[in-house]
């Protein structure tokens, strides 16, 4: 089992990544990769999500909000909300069984979302100083910032189209401020040709997913601690 702490910024707009937002992006350490991610659809939070990276028989992982999202001017033309999360991932099969064999019901239903992505890694020097590493190499990194560009395929036959730019920082501790270094170098390194990362395009996966997908009840009980809610038996089966 591991617990890790994250300060994240998000933005998701709809359709496929832009060819020139891709060539922006690309480096030579880029890293892409693909996977399908199962999530829980909890129909009554955007504080919290719960999804099986990689499908049936992956990893159980837990994300919950631990600091509301706040604005930041990242440059000129980009806004965006950050947040602090709380992410425990449970290194085993979902109790010996694959989603599939996982009864759906009104409490437990789920939704699919392919991903492929390229992702670059940051590291902060003593000094204060931005610099990428290959991400495959440095998985042992103590503190940095993961930055990814994804496009998204939600749902089954009919598939939606999204394409996200996230950074997220993780480490042993200065997760703001390394976060804020990181995104700050990479938007003045050069322009992304793209006028989209604003604040109403900015959300975290579980307030997007909320907000597209699950349908939340008009009764206020989407404040709800996410403890309360009855899926919260199906974890502890892990």
């Amino acid at each position: 089992m591991d617990v890790h702490r994250t300060f994240e910024v998000r933005w998701f707009i709809r359709g496929m990544v832009p060819k020139d937002v891709s060539a922006w992006f690309f480096t030579d350490y880029a890293r892409v990769e693909s996977r399908r991610d199962s999530y829980v659809q909890i129909r009554h939070t955007d504080t919290v999500n719960v999804k099986i990276r990689g499908g049936g028989g992956g990893r159980l992982q837990i994300k919950v909000q631990t600091r509301e999202p706040a604005a930041y001017k990242f440059s000129t033309n980009i806004h965006g909300l950050v947040d602090g999360w709380e992410k425990l991932t449970v290194w085993r099969r979902l109790c010996g069984k694959d989603k599939q064999d996982v009864p759906t019901t009104a409490a437990l239903s789920w939704l699919d979302v392919k991903k492929v992505r390229v992702k670059r890694r940051f590291a902060i020097d003593p000094t204060g100083r931005v610099y990428e590493v290959d991400p495959a190499n440095t998985k042992s990194l103590r503190r940095g910032v993961d930055v990814e560009l994804t496009n998204l395929a939600v749902g089954g036959l009919n598939e939606d189209r999204w394409w996200t730019l996230s950074f997220e920082a993780f480490g042993d501790d200065s997760h703001f401020s390394a976060l804020m270094k990181v995104a700050q170098a990479v938007f003045s390194s050069s322009q992304i040709p793209t006028t989209m990362l604003t604040l109403q395009a900015s959300d975290s996966y579980a307030s997007w997913l909320s907000k597209y997908y699950f349908n939340n009840d008009d009764d206020g009980s989407h404040h709800r601690p996410w403890w309360k809610f009855s899926w919260c038996r199906w974890c502890c089966c892990w």
